[in-house]
């Protein structure tokens, strides 16, 4: 369902634009991956139910390792789930995510080799002699996908370079690493299994009071326009934010809310936010400019509740 369109107080520029937030979780999936890159690892996974932010994650961590660990190219592949494993369409799209220019030719062999050539030349340029293939919906692959992916990774190795891989994936991956287990006489699968699946890691949502208060201060942050230095908050929430006031502010009320909402919907384990509906909360209090773009926005308890329903976490629970 599609959200009313939001626009800054300033310039009309919608509040529909991704905004980059680095999460408490984002930070903690962050700092395992660094770790599994720093000592040599050859992959990492994020796994997780749907809208958690994997794929957002997943991202920072590429962007953040490329300004860690000095120039390197990655690229982002997404995968749908196949009617049928195709190996000439496997590499084509490959090729597609990479920017590659199209081959005339469809064979197999051509379209393997210029992967395998072009991670190569990508990893060469890199001081760390290593590229990276962050493998979105990684759930969606079979056993003859993760076989070729292993196979491009030891075309890269022995052209001296490293292939790094961080998968995305839901918690399917673990049925996916456990049949593998189960067949690990086949020397594929035990390649598979220690080239893609040991350092598999649960992404989570925000779990606790600290975890909204972070991530609203965040927001906080996040600046509309480097340049200028205006923020978010203030582009779209002027009056509030000269008088001091912050989306931080919103913390303590907010997570009762949504416990209260968690509890409502028959929940008796401990409460989860996953990103996508709290991002939808924020954009409903940055678009709020009657009730919010005041000197000292309230709100009552069952009207953040009820902000908490339309950003559809009610549903998803």
């Amino acid at each position: 369902m599609e959200q009313p369109q939001m626009y800054d107080s300033a310039d009309g520029v919608p509040f529909r634009r991704k905004m980059r937030i680095k999460t408490p979780p984002v930070t903690e999936a962050c700092e395992r991956v660094l770790e599994a890159f720093s000592t040599g690892c050859g992959s990492s996974m994020l796994v997780g139910r749907p809208r958690l932010g994997k794929t957002f994650a997943a991202r920072w961590i590429c962007q953040s390792i490329k300004e860690l660990m000095g120039p390197l190219y990655w690229y982002e592949v997404s995968f749908e789930k196949p009617t049928r494993p195709s190996e000439s369409g496997f590499f084509a799209m490959l090729l597609k995510s990479v920017d590659h220019k199209y081959l005339k030719s469809r064979r197999p062999r051509d379209l393997r080799d210029r992967i395998g050539e072009f991670m190569i030349e990508r990893a060469s340029e890199s001081p760390s002699g290593t590229v990276i293939l962050m493998l979105d919906e990684a759930q969606n692959l079979t056993d003859i996908h993760w076989t070729w992916l292993a196979e491009l990774s030891n075309t890269v190795d022995k052209a001296g370079y490293s292939l790094f891989t961080l998968s995305t994936g839901q918690k399917t991956l673990y049925v996916t690493r456990n049949s593998l287990q189960e067949l690990a006489s086949d020397r594929d699968n035990d390649f598979i299994i220690g080239r893609f699946f040991l350092d598999m890691n649960n992404f989570r949502g925000l779990r606790t009071e600290e975890d909204l208060r972070l991530t609203y201060r965040e927001y906080d942050n996040t600046k509309l326009d480097t340049s200028k230095g205006i923020s978010w908050v203030e582009s779209a929430l002027p009056i509030a934010y000269r008088a001091g006031w912050r989306l931080e502010n919103l913390s303590s009320q907010f997570w009762s809310a949504y416990c209260e909402v968690w509890k409502r919907a028959g929940r008796n384990d401990s409460i989860e936010i996953p990103m996508t509906y709290f991002d939808l909360l924020v954009r409903q209090i940055l678009g709020d400019s009657a009730t919010f773009n005041v000197e000292e926005p309230a709100i009552g308890f069952e009207q953040a509740t009820e902000m908490i329903a339309r950003s559809q976490f009610a549903k998803s629970i």
